[in-house]
C-alpha cells in the first residue's frame, strides 16, 4: 500500500509540472524565437525525451527499495567532479543526479523547506547536462528585459553573432546570446561544472522556482519587471544558503583522505590592480541609466564598449555588453549587474527571519511587489530589529582554509 501510494505520488506529481510546461511551448513565435528559429531549444521535446527515463529510474528505486548511503552518495559526487573521471556518460548519470538530488533534499529538510515536517513538494529533480542558451532582448534607447528565446547550447559563436546582428538590423534591438548555469524545467536542468558548490546552489536556486510555482510569489511571477526580480533575487538568496548547508552536510560526511573544498572556485577578493568588478559594473550600469535618460544611445553604446575592453584587461572576459546583458542580469538584484533597490529589500527582508523557512514561508505568499512594500514596511513598524546577519558563499571558503 505504501510502495502503491508513492507511485501514484510521483504520477501525480510528473502530471502536474509537465503540463505547466505545455502551455509553455506553443507554436507562435515571437521576434527572437522566430529569427533563431533554426536553433531553438524545445521544453516539450526535452521532456518527452528526458522525463520518462528520469521517472523510471525513480520509479525502480522504490520498487527495489534502494535507499542509497551517505558513502555511496558522497563517492558518486567526487565521482563527478574529480577532473580525472569527468566523463559523466562513463559513470551512472541516473545514480550520480539521484545523489546531488539527495544531498539537496537533505539540507532543504534541515532548513525546514517542507510539508507536514518531512514532504518536499515538488520533490528534488535534477538533470545534469548543458543548459540552453538564453536569448536576451532590450530596446536601445532604456535597458528593459523584452522577449526572449532558448536556444541550444551547440549553437556557434559565429551563428549567435549573426542572430544578434540581425535583430538590431532588423530590429533596432539590443540582443546578447547568454549561456546560463541552470533553468527550471522538470526535472531541473543543471549544466555540468567542477565547482560543487556553485552546482548545489544553483540546483537548490532552480529547485525553488519549482517550488515557489504553487505559492503566489512564483505563480505572479511574471506580472511585471518587479516581481520577476523579486523572484529571482529570493531564489538566489535561498538558493545559496541551502548549497552551503547541503555543502556541509556532504563534508560532514567525508573523511579527512576526501578533499571537497578543492572543488570550490573561491573568488578572487583582490588583483594585482585592485579592480574591484562590483564596484565597476555597478558603476557603468548608472552611467549608462544616465546617458539612456537623456537620449544618448550611440554615446552609451559606445561607452560600453569602451568599458567592455577593461574588464576584459583586469580579468573579466565579457563578449558583449549592452543593455540586453544589464537587462538580464539586472533581474538579480544582489548581483553587480542591477542597480535594482529589491536587492537590499530582500536582503534587509531576510534579517527578520532566524530560519530559512520562515523567510520562505512568509514572502512566497506575495503576490506582487506592492505587497512586499508593505510586507517590510510592516515588519519595520514593528520595532523588530533584524535577528541575523545574512548568510552567503564566502562563508564556505573559511570552512575550507
Amino acid at each position: 500500500m505504501r510502495l502503491s501510494t508513492k507511485l501514484l505520488k510521483l504520477i501525480l506529481i510528473t502530471a502536474i509540472l509537465s503540463g505547466t510546461l505545455l502551455v509553455t511551448d506553443v507554436n507562435r513565435l515571437n521576434i527572437p524565437e522566430e529569427i533563431g528559429r533554426h536553433h531553438l531549444f524545445s521544453i516539450l521535446d526535452w521532456e518527452v525525451h528526458r522525463l520518462p527515463n528520469k521517472w523510471s529510474y525513480k520509479i525502480k528505486s522504490l520498487i527495489k527499495n534502494d535507499h542509497e548511503s551517505k558513502s555511496n552518495r558522497l563517492e558518486n559526487i567526487y565521482s563527478y567532479l574529480d577532473t580525472s573521471k569527468n566523463d559523466l556518460d562513463q559513470l551512472s548519470r541516473p545514480d550520480i543526479e539521484a545523489s546531488f538530488e539527495s544531498l539537496i533534499s537533505d539540507a532543504i529538510k534541515l532548513e525546514g523547506i517542507t510539508y507536514l515536517n518531512r514532504i518536499i513538494f515538488p520533490p528534488v529533480s535534477i538533470s545534469l547536462e548543458s543548459a540552453p542558451y538564453i536569448l536576451i532582448t532590450s530596446p536601445r534607447d532604456k535597458i528593459m528585459r523584452g522577449d526572449e528565446a532558448l536556444l541550444t547550447s551547440n549553437i556557434s559563436l559565429q551563428q549567435v553573432i549573426d542572430i544578434e546582428n540581425k535583430l538590431m538590423k532588423q530590429e533596432n534591438l539590443s540582443s546578447l546570446v547568454i549561456p546560463v548555469g541552470g533553468i527550471a524545467t522538470y526535472p531541473v536542468i543543471v549544466t555540468k561544472s567542477n565547482d560543487l558548490l556553485w552546482s548545489l546552489q544553483t540546483a537548490a536556486h532552480e529547485w525553488l522556482h519549482t517550488f515557489l510555482f504553487f505559492r503566489p510569489l512564483g505563480f505572479n511571477m511574471f506580472n511585471s519587471a518587479e516581481m520577476q526580480i523579486l523572484n529571482e533575487t529570493v531564489a538566489n538568496i535561498v538558493g545559496k544558503e541551502i548549497g552551503i548547508t547541503a555543502f556541509n552536510m556532504l563534508l560532514a560526511d567525508s573523511g579527512k583522505q576526501t578533499d571537497l573544498c578543492k572543488f570550490i572556485n573561491q573568488p578572487k577578493l583582490k588583483t594585482h590592480s585592485q579592480f574591484n568588478f562590483s564596484n565597476e559594473m555597478r558603476d557603468t550600469r548608472t552611467t549608462v541609466e544616465e546617458l539612456l535618460m537623456e537620449g544618448k544611445i550611440d554615446e552609451a553604446e559606445s561607452y560600453m564598449e569602451n568599458q567592455r575592453l577593461v574588464f576584459n584587461s583586469n580579468g573579466y572576459p565579457i563578449r558583449k555588453l549592452n543593455q540586453a546583458y544589464f537587462a538580464f542580469y539586472g533581474t538579480y538584484a544582489d548581483r553587480p549587474g542591477s542597480i535594482s533597490i529589491i536587492g537590499p529589500q530582500v536582503e534587509e527582508y531576510r534579517s527578520y527571519f532566524n530560519g530559512l523557512s520562515e523567510f520562505v514561508t512568509n514572502i512566497s505568499k506575495i503576490d506582487s511587489y506592492h505587497e512586499f512594500e508593505d510586507s517590510l514596511l510592516n515588519i519595520k513598524a514593528q520595532d523588530a530589529s533584524p535577528k541575523r546577519t545574512h548568510t552567503n558563499s564566502t562563508v564556505v571558503p573559511f570552512i575550507c582554509e
